[in-house]
């Protein structure tokens, strides 16, 4: 099953409102089963075995302009693609097995080849993931809240009823407070109205500060339809606005430490293939706060930066945040160092040197660790200069995710945090399968976990990478990544 809306206003998102910058009327919808070919279909979500990143993807589909299929308000194949002069944008989803795709095409993403051939004229489009326009509608709004200092959220909370506002939110996990162990709550007042140093969070994307949540806090997310195809095409033009039919989804990124007996189950593959990826570098760093080394007591040299955060390699976890939610001057270690030139000081015990090539952990002014560059994976959180609850300007600057935190300071939310992000390190190169098969009852998302079971026994991985779907043939192409 195919359904494809048509929207009056090419000029704004499908998501946009009548109190946003103009409202894409829908004022006709499609709804098919006959296709001609799906050449391309590529939801590319990550590079197998990196950083967790979500990618929007596109796919490709042509149909008959000759076929006898007529739209919801009566028009032809050809009317509803051909006709009229306005700059139509359009959504299609697309039905098969147990999962529903979809994304956004506008009319210069379409083509007609008029030659007679085969019997029919054809139409042929190039449709971006819906989670490509949702980001950009989300890139129109700013990042500065309308928070009492008085509020107080929940992250589910803070997600529904602030960041996402106007949005269906799901949650199918537990809540974020009981995969921490420790009461989770907004304390972010200052930090997401703050302005300081040039920073001002109006011109923050309201995407922007999201997707820094969703790396700085470890979850993944998607949007799913509500409703299926048939159902959504009946209701009409009043049901056909994605704000109606769509949800957000917010999953914990997966680190393959419990596999459910639900969980998809691979023992039968039209084709397998498989490859290793290089040896995986042998640890995690997540940066939350930096600190300039000027504010920091009992530092001598102003030429490097200090940041908080943490480093993991899977066995050993050095962390640096304090219990002090924002101000970074009342903890004067641990920290991390980075610098640009040859950092050298001598005190009365040890002499130290850190190399640009290099970055140093230290526990105290003497006792301290040098780490590689090139054996450290970075998860580049964007850090945002802020003031305290007081008014009154740090030095430094923080992530997005620090605007939560709990009774005893922020280190419970890193420790989950780093757990997320285990399936990144490993002491010896990940296993990569690309396997075909058939489309069943299945939902296929990315991230996803699955156990494939093959000559070697059963593993463990999660989809990376959702490609070539055979609509008529009912297949997939699946990239998975071992954990």
């Amino acid at each position: 099953m195919i359904l494809i809306i048509k929207y009056l206003n090419e000029s704004t998102t499908i998501f946009d409102t009548a109190s946003d910058n103009g409202v894409p009327q829908p004022i006709d919808a499609l709804l098919i089963d006959r296709v001609l070919d799906f050449p391309l279909f590529d939801i590319d979500t990550e590079i197998a075995g990196g950083i967790a990143e979500r990618k929007a993807g596109e796919f490709s589909c042509a149909f008959s302009l000759l076929q006898t299929t007529t739209s919801y308000n009566g028009d032809t194949v050809n009317t509803f693609f051909r006709g009229g002069t306005r700059q139509y944008k359009y959504w299609i989803g697309i039905e098969v097995g147990g999962s529903t795709f979809h994304g956004v095409f506008s009319a210069s993403d379409t083509e007609f080849n008029l030659t007679f051939k085969d019997g029919h004229y054809e139409v042929s489009l190039i449709a971006r993931d819906t989670i490509e326009e949702w980001a950009n509608y989300l890139k129109t709004l700013n990042s500065y809240f309308s928070i009492s200092q008085s509020q107080n959220f929940t992250f589910e909370d803070y997600i529904r009823n602030i960041h996402l506002s106007g949005f269906t939110i799901d949650f199918p996990d537990q809540s974020f407070t009981n995969k921490v162990g420790e009461d989770v709550y907004f304390y972010g007042y200052a930090y997401v109205r703050g302005i300081r140093a040039g920073t001002d969070l109006r011109n923050v994307s309201r995407f922007e500060s999201f997707n820094e949540l969703s790396k700085g806090l470890g979850f993944t997310y998607d949007l799913s339809m509500r409703v299926d195809l048939e159902t959504l095409y009946s209701g009409g033009s009043a049901t056909w606005y994605p704000r109606t039919f769509m949800q957000v989804n917010i999953d914990w990124v997966w680190n393959g430490g419990t596999v459910s007996s639900n969980d998809m189950i691979i023992s039968n593959v039209i084709e397998h293939k498989e490859k290793t990826l290089p040896k995986a570098n042998r640890a995690v760093f997540l940066g939350y706060r930096h600190i300039i080394s000027t504010a920091l007591p009992d530092v001598d040299s102003p030429d490097f930066t200090a940041v908080r955060g943490v480093f993991f390699d899977g066995t050993n976890i050095l962390e640096s945040d304090s219990g002090d939610n924002f101000n970074p001057i009342y903890a004067q270690y641990p920290f991390f160092l980075f610098t640009e030139n040859t950092f050298e000081v001598s005190t009365p015990f040890t002499s130290i040197s850190v190399a640009p090539e290099q970055f140093a952990y230290f526990r105290s002014r003497e006792d301290y660790d040098k780490f590689n560059y090139s054996e450290v994976n970075f998860i580049e959180l964007k850090l945002y200069n802020y003031t305290t609850l007081s008014g009154t300007t740090t030095a430094g600057s923080c992530a997005f995710a620090r605007v939560f935190t709990t009774n005893i300071g922020f280190s419970p939310i890193q420790r989950y945090v780093y757990n997320q992000y285990l399936r990144y390190v490993l002491s010896s190169g990940k296993k990569v399968k690309m396997v075909k098969i058939v489309l069943d009852t299945n939902e296929l998302k990315v991230f996803k976990p699955v156990r494939l079971v093959d000559d070697y026994g059963e593993g463990i991985y999660y989809i990376s990478k959702i490609s070539n779907l055979n609509y008529r043939e009912r297949t997939v192409d699946l990239e998975l990544t071992q954990v």
